[in-house]
């Protein structure tokens, strides 16, 4: 599948990656082939009309909690543990009321499914969004 990025990313800043050098990098709007999606945590992809090889990027769901973590971190409430493991759970409501506001802000769009239309000439594909957010 191919997908449209809705973030940058550069695996060189993450501490979550397992080998930096393993990842790719890539910014918002970038198409990306989905390679391998059997990790819950990193896909395996390579850049559209790349001859390099795969690369691993974060799964949706990866991100989302990145993303959903920096937010509640940044609303300060309460102390959040947002351990990826899930060792410490101290929270023992999954969604606090309280936080509404913080997850009605966040913008959880991570990749956009798109389909590759035939070309018309070699240096001119194109790629329609699908209307599947995954």
């Amino acid at each position: 599948i191919f997908v449209r990025a809705q973030f940058s990313y550069d695996p060189l800043q993450d501490d979550l990656i397992p080998c930096a050098q393993a990842g790719i990098t890539f910014n918002i709007g970038d198409i990306l082939q989905i390679i391998s999606k059997d990790d819950h945590h990193w896909w395996q992809a390579r850049k559209d009309n790349s001859a390099g090889s795969a690369g691993l990027i974060p799964s949706p769901e990866l991100q989302e909690w990145r993303i959903t973590c920096k937010a509640l971190e940044n609303s300060k409430h309460e102390q959040v543990n947002c351990s990826i493991f899930g060792r410490k759970k101290k929270l023992k409501e999954k969604y606090l009321a309280k936080h509404n506001a913080v997850f009605d802000h966040i913008d959880l769009a991570t990749y956009e499914e798109v389909v590759k239309l035939p070309c018309k000439l070699i240096e001119h594909c194109a790629y329609v969004t699908r209307s599947i957010i995954i």
